[in-house]
C-alpha cells in the first residue's frame, strides 16, 4: 500500500515537472518578449538580445526596434547596435527627445569602436539635439578621453566648432555656453598632451 502511494507521488511529482518544462519550452519556443526579458532579468544579455531580435523579425514596429536597440546597449554587442540604430535612423532627421540624444551616443561609439571614426562623427553632427550629457557629440568626447585618443579628441573640437557656428540660433544659450566649455577643455587637454 505505502509503495503505491510513493509511487503515485513521484509520478505526479514527474508529471508536474514535465508539465512545467513543456510550458516554459512553450514559452521560450513561442513568445520571443517573454523569453528575452527573463534572460534579461537573469543577466543573459546577450540571449536576450537573440529573442528582441526574433520579435522585431515577425513584427517590425518601432517598440521592438527599440528593444533590440537597448538589449544591444546592454549586451555591448556593437554590430547588432549599428545594425538596428541605422534602421531606426532612417525614420529619423534629427534627435527628437533625449533618449534620441542618447542611443544615438551610443551608436557614435560603437562606430568608434568598429573604427568607423568618420561615420561617427558624421552621425554626431545629425544628433546635436539640445546638447544634453547625453548627446552624440558628448558621447564621442568621452570615448576620445576614456582612450586618451588625441584624434578623436581633435575631430571633436572640429565638430563643436562647426555645431556652434551652424546651430548658433537654434541652441539655447545654456547649449552654447557648455559647447564653448567643452571646446576649452578639449582645446586644453590637447595643449598640455
Amino acid at each position: 500500500m505505502q509503495k503505491t502511494i510513493i509511487k503515485t507521488a513521484l509520478i505526479t511529482v514527474g508529471a508536474i515537472i514535465i508539465a512545467c518544462g513543456l510550458i516554459f519550452g512553450s514559452i521560450l519556443i513561442f513568445d520571443s518578449h517573454t523569453s528575452a526579458q527573463f534572460f534579461s532579468n537573469i543577466g543573459k544579455e546577450e540571449t536576450a538580445l537573440k529573442y528582441y531580435e526574433r520579435a522585431y523579425e515577425r513584427e517590425e514596429s518601432e517598440e521592438n526596434l527599440l528593444l533590440v536597440i537597448n538589449s544591444s546597449i546592454s549586451a555591448s554587442d556593437n554590430a547588432a547596435l549599428i545594425e538596428y540604430f541605422e534602421i531606426y535612423d532612417k525614420s529619423k532627421n534629427k534627435a527628437e527627445d533625449e533618449y534620441d540624444e542618447f542611443i544615438a551616443g551610443k551608436y557614435c561609439t560603437a562606430l568608434l569602436e568598429e573604427g568607423r571614426t568618420e561615420d561617427a562623427f558624421k552621425s554626431a553632427k545629425k544628433y546635436v539635439g539640445d546638447y544634453s550629457s547625453t548627446c552624440a557629440p558628448r558621447a564621442i568626447i568621452a570615448y576620445g578621453f576614456s582612450k586618451q585618443d588625441k584624434a578623436i579628441l581633435t575631430s571633436a573640437l572640429a565638430l563643436l566648432n562647426a555645431v556652434s557656428l551652424e546651430n548658433a540660433t537654434t541652441l539655447s544659450a545654456s547649449a552654447l555656453s557648455t559647447i564653448a566649455s567643452d571646446i576649452t577643455m578639449i582645446s586644453s587637454y590637447l595643449a598640455t598632451n
